[in-house]
């Protein structure tokens, strides 16, 4: 019988004797015929034959049906089609892209020409101009403009559709692209309250001349480009107190002591003497104040200055101003006076600045506040909605002193005959002037050279008054406030101003160390104090850079 299949294995000889060219194979065993494996040994090597190992056809077959080795191919061919598509979407998408981004910078270009407020053309026009120019024209589907007195604001929208290389394969032809844009210039609302030192020592190294050189610069600066038409500057002169003037004297309720109320501007003062209690809030001062009495304190320099504590109604407050000739003007007639009340300029300044007052702005004539400014002062920068930046500036050249008062304060002579009516210290004051009298100790002689007053006779004023340091002691009560009371007066001014969203900048101008300290401590940052000396490029220099630092200011918000 043949067997089915051979299998050959090395067999040992019974006795383990034979040599291995001795050895036989022989088939083992496996129970009907014999089948099995079989070995052939040469010397060491075995040959083994297993059973099926014969060729033939469905052996190959099966060998090649189960044979990996060429599905890499296949999958390879597959990712290189995926390959192309996604480089081709790619190459469609980066041309439109590139077309998109070419759209989107005439957009950009386009808005922000029409938007400047330095062109005058129609907005439309300039939009319409620069897509022309681009040679996009076509591309440009509406644009628009909304324009005030503050500013402008324009947009537009553009589309386009760019053809496609490889996509049009997938039966997209086309893709679109669209592009938007607005573009916004405005001249935000500013109000600036400039609050200026005018007491005697500013004679001394002509810092008044230097002072209103700075300040005329600084109006220059501020007041450039289209910022004027939304920029107010209130200007509040001081020196041992503010004079508000007439009209908000009486709009203040304040009581008249001297009775000058028809007396020139450069005898008429305006001061209301303030209490505590006005110095802890930033609104006016509460009605039936007494009108600050007239007098000096320190000796007089008659060049430079008036007589009085409380400065002439020529000295008085200049309220939210934008015409540069009238400042101008207004600085240099600025005549200086007796004493150092900053707590009150800041008081008034703030007060300037304060919604409160609107309704004093509103009720004054065109004269006193230009009617575009008849709305202010607008509401308070912390406010919701508030579209306005707000500015304290203070500038000193010395310390807050203490607040006198002189014992006599004068009578308003209203009758019509020549006799002497007052007396004071039992020295009789002669009835010269009927009306505009002020008593022998503290009244004002004016000065020819200045404006000449006589009396109903024709003759000169024989008088002037004498500084209260120069009078009998007892004509002097003690201190209306004393300098650390109103050292702390003006540190809650400074706060309040700060604490209602006001920036405020200082300048101590050839100024000793604790009135540099003190303006130190009211400004809102220390990099918004100034300390200078008396030169004229130093003062000049301060007051450029806080201008410049109001208008970098005004870009950013």
């Amino acid at each position: 019988m043949e067997p089915d299949s051979a299998r050959f294995v090395a067999m040992p000889m019974d006795d383990g004797t034979q040599t291995a060219g001795q050895r036989m194979a022989r088939p083992a065993a496996t129970g009907v015929g014999w089948s099995g494996a079989m070995t052939i040994e040469v010397g060491d090597d075995v040959a083994v034959r297993e059973p099926g190992a014969e060729g033939g056809s469905r052996s190959r077959l099966g060998r090649f049906a189960g044979d990996e080795s060429g599905a890499m191919v296949i999958f390879g061919l597959f990712l290189l089609v995926l390959m192309l598509m996604v480089g081709g979407m790619a190459v469609d998408f980066m041309n439109g892209e590139r077309q998109r981004a070419a759209m989107q910078q005439t957009m950009d270009s386009s808005l922000l020409a029409a938007a400047s407020l330095r062109r005058t053309l129609p907005p439309e026009e300039v939009v319409d101009d620069f897509w022309l120019r681009s040679g996009k024209a076509d591309m440009l589907q509406s644009r628009g403009a909304d324009v005030d007195l503050n500013g402008k604001s324009v947009w537009a929208n553009a589309e386009a559709e760019v053809p496609t290389v490889f996509m049009h394969m997938l039966d997209v032809n086309t893709l679109k692209y669209a592009a938007r844009g607005r573009a916004e210039e405005s001249v935000g609302n500013v109000e600036i309250s400039l609050v200026l030192d005018i007491s005697g020592s500013m004679r001394f190294g002509d810092q008044i001349g230097k002072l209103r050189v700075a300040a005329k610069e600084f109006f220059t600066t501020i007041l450039s480009g289209e910022s004027a038409s939304t920029t107010s500057i209130n200007v509040v002169p001081y020196a041992g107190q503010v004079s508000v003037g007439p009209t908000l004297f009486s709009r203040f309720g304040g009581v008249r002591r001297n009775g000058d109320a028809g007396a020139p501007d450069d005898v008429r003062a305006s001061c209301l003497d303030m209490t505590a209690a006005d110095y802890a809030n930033a609104n006016p001062p509460a009605s039936g104040r007494p009108q600050t009495a007239k007098f000096m304190n320190w000796t007089i320099d008659r060049p430079t200055m008036n007589w009085g504590w409380c400065p002439t109604d020529n000295s008085q407050i200049l309220i939210a101003q934008n015409d540069l000739a009238k400042l101008n003007g207004f600085i240099d007639g600025i005549r200086l006076h007796d004493g150092t009340g900053t707590q009150t300029g800041v008081k008034y300044g703030l007060m300037l600045l304060n919604p409160a007052m609107r309704p004093h702005f509103q009720a004054m004539g065109g004269a006193e506040v230009p009617t575009q400014f008849r709305n202010r002062p607008l509401n308070w920068p912390t406010e919701r909605n508030a579209d306005v930046s707000k500015y304290l500036i203070v500038m000193t050249d010395g310390e807050i002193t203490e607040q006198v008062r002189p014992r006599f304060t004068g009578w308003i002579d209203r009758d019509a005959d020549d006799k002497d009516n007052e007396v004071y210290n039992g020295v009789k004051d002669p009835d010269l002037i009927d009306g505009t009298d002020y008593d022998i100790w503290n009244g004002q002689k004016i000065d020819p050279n200045l404006s000449i007053e006589k009396d109903k006779k024709g003759n000169d004023i024989p008088y002037r008054g004498t500084e209260l340091q120069n009078q009998p002691s007892s004509n002097r009560t003690g201190d209306f406030t004393s300098r650390a009371s109103n050292v702390q007066m003006f540190t809650d001014q400074c706060n309040l101003a700060k604490q209602n969203g006001i920036i405020v900048y200082t300048i101590a101008f050839n100024a000793g160390a604790n009135a540099a300290d003190q303006m130190r401590a009211c400004a809102s940052h220390p990099g918004y104090f100034f300390q200078v000396d008396g030169t004229q490029k130093q003062i000049r220099d301060a007051f450029q850079s806080i201008a410049r630092s109001i208008r970098q200011l005004r870009l950013t918000q």
